[in-house]
């Protein structure tokens, strides 16, 4: 991504040069006027005064050569500043999508976080919930084996009391 800043730094770099490079062409032409009009008030001058027309002539063929330079420089920066508009353009479009896919994977992340953290809750409780019944369960199965041993312990009084009280019964369940 900041490569695409530096790209897109370069690029209006290199936009701002071409305005720059425009400015002064500009400025040139408009010197290149003024040298225009002061070559056409000295040509009016010339052709007044006698009728050498190689001055005149020369005038011309400089003229010309100014406008063809200016032209060709105008060209030049017009087609500078479009590229670098383009370039400008490209790189803030990429910029563009590169943010999006970055806003997209931090959705992906918070949603898989909110998911995790759910799941995790969820875990929690039906741990909770299994640890709450293994303790009634237990509880249960503690009081039982109490009644168990209670029970236990009160046949075995009884069988020996039994055995007290009638020794013949229990010699014959030992038979």
């Amino acid at each position: 991504m900041d490569a695409l800043r530096a790209q897109a730094s370069e690029s209006s770099t290199a936009l701002q040069q071409a305005h720059e490079e425009l400015d002064t062409l500009k400025q040139s032409l408009a010197t290149e006027k003024m040298a225009r009009t002061s070559a056409e008030a000295s040509l009016d001058a010339a052709r007044t005064k006698k009728p050498d027309t190689s001055e005149v002539d020369s005038l011309r063929h400089e003229l010309q050569t100014l406008k063809d330079q200016h032209q060709a420089a105008l060209m030049t920066a017009q087609q500078e500043s479009a590229q670098a508009t383009e370039e400008h353009l490209n790189t803030k479009g990429r910029l563009e999508e590169m943010e999006k896919k970055l806003e997209e994977e931090k959705n992906k992340a918070d949603v898989g976080k909110k998911t995790s953290e759910q799941d995790y809750k969820d875990m929690h409780e039906a741990m909770e919930q299994l640890v709450e019944e293994a303790n009634r369960k237990t509880t249960e199965l503690e009081g039982r084996l109490r009644e168990c041993e209670a029970l236990v312990e009160v046949r075995e009084k009884e069988l020996a009391e039994a055995k007290v009280c009638h020794p013949s019964i229990v010699e014959v369940g030992k038979e």
